[in-house]
């Protein structure tokens, strides 16, 4: 919904160049927006709404680690720590985290390739006084000497509690082996070794390079600014014409890398990896065209809808009836002003692992079968469609993480467009999908990581900065040649029409708006079940959340049984992918989940045909399809998660052992891992029955669904179980809660 118009300002008021006031919102959005450009070229938009709880403000400057100095790689990550420690007119280092912490606000920041974002949110009454701390950021900050070492380790903090996340290693991994000339090679995080060690064997003065690189890097016209406030627009604006118009422009230009950061010597390599955790991880990459001025055609976002589909004759469908890979995920990534990648990312079976040729093989399939069908107009009006569906009843995110992401893509698209871009497909381009496709996504040009432990043997190189053991080597020429070919694999074809996309948004609730969500009361209770409702007349969607608890302690009596039931809840959810994803693309989620007394099951999303959804998850838990392979590999999954916590972060254990100290009914990993291998698809068959026959079960539904249609989703659920003469009472002596023991203060 557009409302006023865009107009320049008069020469009048020399702070404002332009006003936007017809910025493309929802009809649901009761927020208003304005956006801002201001004298010195910074990008404003501001957000306003009387009844908010928190208030939030972001900048962004469009400049990040790909800037770094070559001789003090994480200088830019660095800064983005020392603009914390005070300014000219706010020198105490303390000033704005004591302001934000001591009023029940959150701030923090973040440095990327080509961004660096700062944010927080704050009692809506103190803004003023946060706007104007935080804007001296940006204006006068000290870079005090008394200050350089102590963030410094705190960046060096940083980096060692990544060090061991496979997540950030293999992501360095790629960056230290593509093409060093390239910025994309760079160290981003910075350690005390790139910042402290080797500067100061140079002769360099960390603190100079702080300065040079704010001087050279930062100015007002690569800074984009979100404000959100309970004042008006009018107000808002005041703050920040007021707070941020002395911000210095050094009229920089708009970075711009070069196109292509592997390099043609790096192209049909793959590296063997050893990661840290039990993983079996091949990832594919290509170097492709920044099209981010095109986000209206998308043709990245068409690609990845398919290549990423999990439905009916895609490629993760494909290669899980071979048993190859257990999941797929797919998209462009870590684009950048001059190049962007496509990755395919499949996590495999052991027996994937030992095929990882035939898997890259049957990638160009598919890829092959995209092109023989030829882009499809019909294809991108569903896309189309549902980035509108999602744009239009979207939902409010947290305020620090919404200013965040909204300064973050402000200079991406038009000021009007600032919400919606990220949404917009407009123009179906047959020819730039065909041109990704033909020119890029091909043998020649992928790169590939295959991560594995029994690549340790071989893995005789080692990454600078993370210590990772790799081996790097080109790929075989035949592969290469096969890949180029063309197999007609019938398994293999387009989607089929998504028959989960809603088309009735009509809203239940005839109430008034309320100004918070209303409490669920009991409507129904027997032997069975008890079953808890409300209506939703405060974020007025056209969406219905829906839960339940299957209570029974069988599930939890040994590890054994607990095993036996994530087993059973795996293999149900790996069963559904197939039917489960077009839902999902559909706006419906939904997760099963094995708990200490049962099973969770939980769905949320658009009302319309959340019913099939749950229709068809009750049906797959009473008629499983259990399958000798499929088991296989879920075993071994659950077996490698098990074995993988004590290569968690020591936070993440200690948050289980505490957990294991306290609570009643709670199993070791250790005492979990230890009977895994023992299980099989026998005794899951046994114990599905005995898991299912006797149960009870807690459920809450919220949101736009009727009392009447609430006790018809519960009572469907009853039937189904029944039809196998499943779900009668619990016995007494089955019936248990939850405890935990509460500790005694000191």
């Amino acid at each position: 919904m557009a409302i006023d118009s865009e107009k320049q300002v008069s020469s009048s008021d020399s702070t404002i160049v332009r006003i936007v006031d017809n910025i493309k919102k929802s009809e649901c959005d009761t927020w208003n927006y304005r956006g801002l450009e201001l004298s010195n070229d910074m990008l404003v938009v501001l957000i306003s709404h009387p009844n908010i709880d928190k208030a939030a403000a972001a900048l962004d400057v469009s400049i990040g680690s790909l800037a770094d100095s070559r001789d003090v790689p994480g200088i830019a990550h660095f800064l983005e720590h020392m603009l914390f420690m005070g300014s000219s007119k706010y020198p105490g280092e303390n000033e704005y985290a004591k302001l934000i912490e001591g009023n029940g606000g959150y701030s923090n920041a973040f440095t990327s390739g080509d961004h660096t974002n700062y944010y927080f949110d704050i009692n809506p009454s103190l803004l003023p006084d946060a706007l104007d701390i935080f804007s001296q950021f940006f204006i006068s900050p000290l870079f005090a000497a008394s200050s350089t070492d102590r963030e410094l380790e705190a960046v060096n903090s940083e980096y060692e509690g990544n060090l061991f996340k496979d997540i950030w290693r293999i992501a360095q991994l790629e960056k230290s082996t593509s093409d060093p000339e390239h910025p994309y090679s760079g160290f981003s995080i910075g350690n005390s070794e790139s910042l402290r060690t080797t500067p100061k064997q140079r002769g360099i003065n960390i603190r100079e390079v702080l300065l040079d690189f704010y001087k050279a890097q930062y100015s007002s016209n690569r800074m984009s600014l979100a404000v959100l406030g309970n004042q008006s627009l009018d107000e808002l604006q005041s703050l920040v014409i007021k707070s941020f118009k002395d911000v210095p422009n050094n009229k920089l230009q708009k970075p711009k890398y070069s196109p292509d950061p592997y390099g043609e010597k790096n192209r049909k390599t793959i590296c063997y990896v050893v990661p840290v955790k039990e993983n079996r991880r091949l990832t594919i990459n290509w170097v492709i065209p920044d099209n981010k001025e095109l986000y209206y055609c998308n043709p990245e976002s068409y690609l990845s809808h398919l290549i990423g589909h999990e439905g009916d004759g895609s490629l993760l469908s494909y290669l899980k009836q071979l048993g190859l890979a257990i999941e797929l995920a797919s998209g462009d990534k870590n684009s950048a002003p001059g190049f962007n990648f496509f990755t395919v990312d499949l996590e495999l079976t052991i027996d994937g692992l030992n095929r990882w040729e035939q898997v890259i093989y049957i990638v160009y399939q598919y890829l092959a079968m995209i092109r023989k069908e030829g882009p499809k107009e019909w294809i991108f009006n569903e896309c189309k469609n549902l980035n509108a569906m999602h744009f239009q009843f979207r939902e409010k995110e947290r305020p620090d993480d919404f200013v965040s992401n909204l300064a973050g893509r402000i200079r991406d698209y038009p000021l009007t467009e600032c919400l919606s871009g990220e949404y917009e497909m407009r123009e179906f381009r047959p020819d730039l999908i065909n041109e990704v496709l033909n020119e890029y996504l091909i043998p020649s040009k992928m790169r590939v990581f295959l991560a594995s432990k029994e690549f340790v043997s071989i893995a005789t190189e080692k990454e600078k900065w993370f210590g990772t053991q790799y081996k790097k080597e080109y790929l075989p020429d035949a592969l290469i040649q096969k890949c180029e070919t063309y197999e007609i694999i019938p398994e293999l074809h387009l989607p089929k029409p998504n028959e989960f996309i809603p088309t009735d948004f009509h809203l239940f609730s005839k109430e008034k708006s309320s100004i918070r969500p209303q409490l669920p009361i009991k409507i129904k209770e027997n032997e069975l079940y008890r079953l808890y409702y409300a209506d939703d007349s405060f974020y007025k969607l056209p969406k219905t959340y829906l839960y339940f608890e299957f209570r029974n302690p069988l599930g939890n009596v040994d590890p054994i049984h607990f095993n036996l039931n994530t087993l059973y809840v795996e293999l149900i959810e790996d069963s559904l992918t197939e039917v489960a994803y077009p839902a999902q693309l559909g706006g419906l989620q939904y997760e099963l989940t094995a708990i200490n007394y049962g099973i969770q099951l939980t769905l949320y999303g658009y009302n319309h045909k959340i019913k099939e959804l749950l229709d068809t998850i009750i049906d797959r838990m009473v008629h499983p399809k259990l399958d000798s392979q499929r088991f296989g590999n879920i075993k071994e999954k659950v077996k490698r998660a098990l074995q993988n916590f004590r290569r968690d972060v020591p936070y993440q254990m200690a948050h289980f052992g505490v957990t294991y100290l306290t609570a009643e009914h709670q199993w070791n990993k250790d005492e979990l891992l230890s009977c895994i291998d023992g299980i099989t698809m026998n005794d899951l068959e046994s114990f599905i029955p005995q898991m299912l026959t006797r149960f009870y079960t807690d459920s809450l539904m919220y949101g736009n669904l009727t009392k009447n249609q609430a006790i018809e989703y519960m009572t469907s659920v009853e039937e189904k179980f029944q039809e196998k003469r499943f779900y009668q009472p619990l016995f007494p002596g089955m019936w248990f809660n939850q405890r935990e023991l509460i500790l005694p203060d000191g």
